[in-house]
Order: structure tokens, then C-alpha cells, then sequence
């Protein structure tokens, strides 16, 4: 049987080896052991050599140990395997078969109350995604068959496909990450669903201690009870991580004697980060931030610097935090709900202004440049834009925003992707709703150069996880034109607004009678500009390296905006417009 079986184990001890024993020759077994503490990973090393065995060094939680599995399986029949189930005879053979009959069939699972097995097709997984790990226990099983639903596979139960699995108690921290999984569901469902789930569990609560405490004298009645108060004890103090099993999953941070916050991973070469932070090279400089870049030993660091300007900048971050802090917490929140990234390595405040430090990954490529470049096979750049589709709505429907949420801010390699940029990103408690997700593809169209069909097929690739939307595609289509068209016009009127204020990219200046704008010439290197001293020199009629052109105009700044304006659409890049002071006629620069 193409098959493979994933199975997550913690302290299994016995029963994961009776759950190995019980499987049939022939199927792709992986055990992900989440930092067992019984001795059952050495036990399945020594009894299974076949099996392979991949060991955390924490309790990761089931869904992101799952995913982890999933990731690595490689048959066409995707089954996950609770530790303590045991497969009846021809159970997994029979569920394969199920699946084989009917096309239109994506979960295959026993028909029983605790099944503990279910089998899947590889084409569910790539259609809708892995599991969420914002939920760390099986509930995220139950969501991820409600998205095969929405994706329109049905789901079947299989009597003849015996499963056994024995009843036992659950620890008290395993029921409070039990209800953290419940909330996190509600929540996906809305603000109101989240407090209406809040207050029924904690009357809940409540209801079942009272009751108790009357039959307190009852055999198990005291541990009920115990379990009640913790459970009831847990909501009245916030619902601290601690007091469950998933204190281990967030990522950690850890403050350094000099003030910068380091991923725990990262602690090694941190202690003089300060020493070649001051001899880091300036890639980028803006008016309230700088790109720097910088060499630790074999790794290359970015450090984003947000510059100490302006009043209310002050004062917002003394408020509510510095941005380089926000940057953080956007990152640590991405990583916990499971979406790969390239996460902050380091943040603290120093004198330039508060900094957040990322490592540059040089094997991953920018998604925009691989997009625009023309070279490459077409096969596998279908591929690309389907995949980046279904990534895309997989972020969307984790709650992620993201202001200029499009191919810049994400990195590929071989049909990967990770976040970066988490500036002006926000995190919600739910999907995002329709109206907003076309805004944002909207947009990501604005982007120039992909064809028509590639833009059709990234489209392809977004909806596929939602039968009812892939059938109203050319509604959506319709839709994102139309968004798009008015925010092409919201951008001429920005573009051209712009043109004329000092900022990134522009800048007023006088030189004795003349007055003008210029395009900077940027510290990258990319884009295009003129310095002022070969502007004032080309004003003079001296000859100026690298050819440029000037076109007169009876109102040079209105020219100069609309020009600016028209770059958008294609239009030729004017890069300053000269004319002198008190008169409207002047010209327009332009490249050679």
C-alpha cells in the first residue's frame, strides 16, 4: 500500500509499542516523539529500526508534531495514528479501499466514538493546508475535517475498520489544554462566539464544583472536583500557558546583561552584537528608518533601525511599546499559529533607535524577483503561482493582515514560502472576512508583469480550499478588477500627492534662482535618481555622465505630478522637474 502513518508520541510507554506492532508490512511508519521522558523513543529504536523516529526535545503538542510528520510522509494515503490505538485486522486495508472506491471521498475513519485513526488523501493536505497548531491538542483534527467540508470532500465511516483503544485517565493539564483548544475554536468563529464559549465553560465550571461538593464522599468524586477548581481556577486567572502542556511551544526570548532580547537558539555570538552592530554596513536609509546589514562569523544579520524622529513617535512608543517590540510580538504570534517565516532573531534599543535584527537567508529567493524574472521552465513556474495561492489564503484564513501583503514580502524556495516584514501586519482571532481578502488580492494585482494567466492561476491556487468560492471565480475576478481599478486611481493621486513632499524618495531643494524636486538616488542602489550636483550642473548646459533628456513645460509642477503619476501605468520615470523661483514654466528630467 502506498501509505504512510504518523503517529505522535508522548511517554507512549507500552501502548505505543502495541500500536507499532499493530500495523501492516509495507507502510511508511513516523513517529514523532514530542520529548518523552519514559524511555518508549529508545524502546521503538531498538524493537522498530524501520521506523522512522523523529525526536523533539520538548512537548511540541500533537498538531505541530502531526504537521511535522505529514510533512515528511511520503505516500499518496495520509494516515494519522493515535499512540494508543491499536489496528484491528485489515482495518487500514479496508479504509485504503474505501478511499480507492470513491474520488470524491477525502477522510476515511472508523466508525466508532474514538476512532484514533484517520486516513486521508496527500491531494486533501495540499488542497487545504496542514493542521492549525494554534490548537495543540486532536481538536485540531476535528477542524481540519470542517475545512475538508468547505473544500468540498466528503467524509465517510467504516464500520469493517476496527480500531481499539483503551479508555484512561486525562491529567488535569491535558483537560485545560483541552479547553484552551475549545476557545481558540470560538474564537475563530468570532468575538462573540469566544465570550459565549468563555462563559459557558466557566458556568460549566462552576456547576459541576457545586455539584460535587455535594457528593464529594463519592468514589472519584474528589478528583472530579480537583479537576473542576483547576479548570474553573484557570479562566478566573487569564488562562496562563503554564498551566497546561503547551508552556513550551511559544517561541523563547531571552534578555541579555546589554538589553537586547535574543531567540534562545541564537544566544551564542550575541554577547558582543554591539561591536559589529557599530561597523554594520548601511544598505537602506529612509527618513524614519534604516536597513543595516551585518556579519556575525558564517551568518549575515539585517538590522531594521527605527529612528528616534519626532514628538509623537516619542511619545506613541513610550505608550504602547517601540515598534521593534511590536515587530516581536507580530513574529512570535505568526510562528504559534504555524506559518513559516523568517523570524526576528533579536530586538533591543540602542542609541540610532530601536532595533529588530533578522538573519538573511541566502539560499531563499525574494517571491516578487522570481515572479517578474522571464527565465525558468513554465512547468514548474505554474506550479509556483498555484502554491503560492494556496499559501496565501492559508495565511488569510489564520487571521493574518498585512497592509502591502504581496510577492515582496515573502520568500520562496522550491515551492516554499516564508513571512517576512512584520511592520505593518496585524494578527486576528479569525479568518479574514471575504470583502478583505479581495481588497488585499486586489492590491497584490497591481503588481506589473505576471500575465493574465498567471494572475488566473495564482486565483486558481487561492480558492482551491473553498468549493463554493472555486465556483464563483469569475465573480471574484470581476471583483478584484473593479477594487483594483479604483485603487489604480488612489494610487495616481498618491503617486502624484507624494511627488512633491520630502520623503523616501523625493526631495524639494532651491539652488540660487532655480527651485525644483528631485528623485533620490537611494543608499541600495536600486531604482533610479539624480544627485542635485549633476542636476544644477545639467541646468548650466554642462555635459553630465550617464545622458539625460529635458521636456519643457508651460506648468512644470502640475507636469511634474501628473508624470509622476502616469509611472503606475508604465508611463516613462521623470527624475526632477527644474524651473526658477516665482515662475510655472520650467522642464522635466528624464533618462537618455
Amino acid at each position: 500500500m502506498d501509505v504512510s502513518c504518523v503517529i505522535v508520541s508522548f511517554n507512549g510507554g507500552s501502548l505505543i509499542l502495541a500500536c507499532l506492532e499493530s500495523l501492516p508490512a509495507g507502510v511508511e511508519t513516523i513517529v514523532v516523539d514530542n520529548g518523552s521522558t519514559d524511555g518508549s523513543a529508545d524502546a521503538i529504536a531498538a524493537k522498530f529500526p524501520s521506523v522512522r523516529l523523529m525526536r523533539n526535545r520538548s512537548n511540541r503538542g500533537f498538531t505541530r508534531a502531526a504537521n511535522q510528520g505529514l510533512a515528511a510522509a511520503k505516500g499518496k494515503v495520509l494516515c494519522v495514528l493515535h499512540q494508543d490505538a491499536r489496528l484491528g485486522s485489515g482495518a487500514l486495508e479496508t479504509l485504503c479501499g474505501v478511499l480507492e472506491r470513491d474520488p470524491e471521498l477525502g477522510i476515511a475513519e472508523p466508525a466508532s466514538k474514538r476512532p484514533g485513526l484517520l486516513a486521508a488523501r496527500r491531494a486533501l493536505l495540499e488542497r487545504i493546508g496542514p493542521l492549525d497548531e494554534r490548537l495543540f491538542l486532536t481538536s485540531s483534527i476535528a477542524d481540519w475535517k470542517r475545512r475538508a467540508r468547505e473544500a468540498g470532500f466528503r467524509l465517510a465511516q467504516e464500520p469493517a475498520a476496527a480500531v481499539e483503544r483503551p479508555r484512561q485517565d486525562r491529567p488535569i493539564r491535558a483537560a485545560i489544554e483541552k479547553r484552551r483548544d475549545f476557545l481558540a475554536l470560538s474564537r475563530k468563529r468570532g468575538c462573540a462566539a469566544f465570550a459565549a464559549a468563555h462563559l459557558a465553560l466557566a458556568a460549566g465550571s462552576l456547576g459541576s464544583l457545586i455539584l460535587q461538593t455535594l457528593t464529594l464522599f463519592r468514589a472519584g468524586a474528589p478528583r472530579r472536583w480537583l479537576e473542576s477548581l483547576c479548570l474553573l481556577a484557570w479562566q478566573v486567572c487569564g488562562c496562563p500557558r503554564k498551566w497546561g502542556l503547551s508552556e513550551g511551544t511559544a517561541p523563547r526570548y531571552l534578555r541579555l546583561r546589554d538589553g537586547w532580547f535574543v531567540a534562545e537558539e541564537r544566544l551564542e555570538g550575541f554577547g558582543d552584537f554591539d561591536r559589529h552592530f557599530s561597523k554594520a554596513r548601511v544598505i537602506k536609509d529612509y527618513k524614519h528608518k534604516k536597513m543595516l546589514a551585518c556579519v556575525l562569523g558564517d551568518r549575515t544579520y539585517l538590522v531594521k533601525v527605527y529612528k528616534r524622529s519626532g514628538v509623537l513617535r516619542r511619545i506613541k512608543a513610550a505608550v504602547f511599546g517601540s515598534r521593534a517590540k511590536r515587530e516581536l510580538r507580530i513574529c512570535r504570534g505568526i510562528l504559534e499559529r504555524g506559518i513559516p517565516t523568517a523570524p526576528v532573531v533579536a530586538v533591543g534599543e540602542r542609541g540610532p533607535g530601536s532595533c529588530v535584527v533578522f538573519e538573511r537567508l541566502a539560499d531563499w529567493a525574494q517571491l516578487q524577483e522570481t515572479l517578474l524574472s522571464a527565465g525558468g521552465p513554465a512547468g514548474p513556474r505554474r506550479r509556483l503561482l498555484v502554491e503560492y495561492g494556496k499559501f496565501a489564503r492559508w495565511v488569510h484564513d489564520l487571521g493574518v493582515w498585512q497592509y502591502d501583503f504581496n510577492p515582496s514580502n515573502v520568500l520562496v524556495k522550491d515551492c516554499a514560502f516564508k513571512l517576512i516584514d512584520f511592520e505593518r501586519m496585524e494578527l486576528r482571532h479569525r479568518a479574514l472576512p471575504a470583502r478583505e481578502r479581495i481588497y488585499l488580492l486586489a492590491k497584490m494585482n497591481r503588481l506589473a508583469g505576471p500575465s493574465r494567466t498567471d494572475r488566473l492561476r495564482f486565483l486558481r491556487g487561492y480558492l482551491t480550499a473553498h468549493a463554493d468560492e472555486g465556483n464563483r471565480w469569475k465573480e471574484i475576478a470581476r471583483e478584484i478588477l473593479r477594487l483594483g481599478r479604483l485603487q489604480g486611481e488612489a494610487d495616481v493621486v498618491h503617486a502624484a500627492d507624494r511627488s512633491v513632499e520630502e520623503n523616501r524618495d523625493f526631495a524639494p531643494f532651491e539652488a540660487g534662482e532655480l527651485a525644483g524636486v528631485r528623485r533620490k538616488v537611494r543608499s541600495d542602489g536600486q531604482g533610479d535618481g539624480i544627485e542635485l550636483e549633476a542636476l544644477l550642473e545639467l541646468a548650466r548646459g554642462g555635459a553630465v555622465a550617464g545622458g539625460y533628456r529635458t521636456v519643457e513645460a508651460a506648468d512644470a509642477i502640475a507636469a511634474w505630478r501628473e508624470a509622476n503619476g502616469r509611472v503606475r501605468e508604465g508611463g516613462p520615470l521623470p527624475l526632477a522637474v527644474l524651473r526658477r523661483k516665482g515662475e510655472t514654466r520650467g522642464s522635466l528630467v528624464y533618462r537618455a
